[in-house]
């Protein structure tokens, strides 16, 4: 290998060594502000996501609260229309028999029910009262019949006493006060 030629090997070494230093030197700034808009972007993400799980637990407590609130409006109507249907059937046993079984089985034909609507809760909460109880066949269908005779806009919350042989208009209108 000749002076020249090697004289050039070195002088593209050092080039090439100063080139590599120089990039070195410049190249972490923009790493360094490419991951610092990373981490901002992505915080900002995680901040979103953060506040989003916390609305997502909220309106879960809110639900599970709804329903526990429900099952046990269920559970004391219940219990509340058991003891109101026969209050007397243990007790009385007059001497007009054939009296006290008429009106024991028309009491029997009509059973009343307390149905309750809470804050915020849609007609189709109603439905579901309605057909837990046994007063309507189909819950979707009286739900629909509410929507479509703007019913559902007019439940309001409170207890309302509804009977087994109302029809879909009674109850609706007895729902709505």
């Amino acid at each position: 290998m000749s002076r020249k030629t090697s004289r050039i090997l070195a002088l593209g070494l050092l080039t090439a060594s100063i080139m590599v230093m120089g990039m070195d030197l410049a190249a972490p700034s923009q790493i360094k502000a490419t991951q610092a808009e990373s981490s901002e972007s992505l915080l900002e993400t995680v901040l979103e996501l953060e506040n989003k799980i916390d609305e997502l637990e909220a309106e879960n407590v809110r639900l599970n609260d709804g329903l526990n609130r429900l099952s046990e409006g269920y559970s004391e109507t219940l219990a509340l229309s058991d003891l109101e249907e026969n209050p007397e059937s243990d007790s009385d046993n007059g001497a007009d028999g054939e009296e006290d079984t008429e009106k024991t089985a028309t009491e029997e034909d009509v059973r009343e029910f307390t149905i309750t609507v809470r804050e915020d809760e849609p007609s189709s909460v109603v439905a579901e009262q309605l057909a837990y109880f046994g007063i309507i066949d189909d819950r979707y269908a009286f739900n629909d019949f509410l929507e479509n005779n703007d019913y559902a806009k007019k439940v309001r919350p409170g207890n309302y006493v509804v009977n087994s042989k109302m029809t879909d208009t009674e109850l609706a209108q007895a729902i709505v006060r």
